[in-house]
């Protein structure tokens, strides 16, 4: 490639040369579409974008809150009408098809997050960090990542002390009061397996959060610092009692939305002759479903055999109290 000397310094003349080139590109590139008839502009545009935004605005209110992301991505013309943090009409759409669609969902959004993005944090897909498929609300951070993303962002309070031991640093609690993932370890060589008590719990703390906060810490007069360390332990009681509380939420409709699935699903099964054994609506009003409905556990497959036992048992029964009381009401009728 070859280069020149001016003033003593080296150009690269190609590379300058080929930005030049480049930039001329772009500058005939915006010239060609100023130049294209005005008409023929309309033309290509979507004529969804042509709709009043009082029209758009009422079509919004009857949407849930799937649709109105799908609608989010459409264009940038209906982004920036559904992305609007400080239009109070926007945040108002978002708001009531929460409370409309996800009655689930009755606490307010997290603090720091807005409808809309309390929306795309509950009802979207995909990791917030590097878009894979498959990942996980964590409450705590009020963000969606995958494991392999919470893995590299998160350290653990083991991890902590270990540096804290190696540095032989004074015991200081600079990570008071930051919300965290717990988890709890029941394998350890130092007890035994049968042990229902948990050895050790583990307390996953955000990276970006941990620096943060240690440099606040280490600006604080030392004198004051406890009464720094105290203030924050109340308030991060206080937001890992509310983040406990949405993980039970969403985890009691998690297991609704298992439970219904294994229920259509066992529903569908058939006989020799092809017809169907059971129906869904009567599964439902047996004691085993509303045993297992709404709690906040995960449903496991050895847990699902047991309750497909006694669904079994408790059909026959329930199917031919639901007979006699249709042939009660039929002759109460007639």
């Amino acid at each position: 490639m070859p280069k020149t000397n001016v003033a003593g310094l080296s150009v690269n003349v190609s590379e300058s040369s080929d930005i030049r080139a480049l930039r001329r590109r772009q500058q005939n590139k915006k010239r060609k579409l100023n130049r294209q008839p005005i008409e023929r502009r309309v033309q290509n545009e979507c004529p969804a974008t042509r709709i009043a935004p009082e029209i758009l605005i009422e079509i919004c209110k009857h949407l849930s809150p799937t649709d109105l992301l799908s609608l989010l991505q459409t264009c940038k013309l209906y982004h920036t009408w559904l992305s609007s943090k400080q239009s109070v009409t926007t945040q108002k759409i978002w708001y009531e098809s929460r409370q409309e669609y996800a009655p689930f969902l009755t606490l307010p959004s997290p603090r720091g997050l807005d409808e809309v993005a309390y929306a795309s944090l509950v009802f979207g897909s995909g990791c917030q960090t590097c878009g894979e498929k498959v990942a996980k609300v964590y409450w705590a951070f009020s963000t969606r990542m995958c494991s392999d993303c919470f893995a590299i962002s998160t350290v653990t309070n083991y991890d902590l002390n270990y540096e804290k031991r190696l540095l032989k640093a004074p015991n200081t609690n600079y990570v008071a009061g930051l919300p965290y993932v717990e988890a709890y370890l029941y394998s350890s060589p130092y007890m035994h397996s049968r042990t229902r008590e948990p050895h050790t719990d583990l307390k996953f703390y955000l990276a970006t959060s941990v620096e943060k906060q240690k440099r606040i810490y280490h600006t604080i007069p030392p004198n004051r610092r406890h009464r720094w360390t105290v203030k924050n332990m109340r308030k991060g009681a206080k937001l890992m009692k509310e983040v406990r509380k949405r993980e039970r939420v969403c985890r009691r409709e998690e297991m609704k939305a298992q439970l219904e699935a294994r229920i259509v699903n066992m529903a569908q099964t058939k006989d020799e002759t092809g017809n169907l054994v059971y129906d869904a609506n009567i599964l439902r009003l047996c004691p085993a479903y509303k045993k297992v409905y709404g709690t906040p556990h995960y449903m496991c497959d050895q847990a699902w055999i047991w309750t497909e036992r006694k669904l079994v048992r408790e059909y026959p029964r329930i199917f031919k109290k639901q007979q006699q009381l249709a042939e009660s009401s039929s002759i109460h009728l007639s």
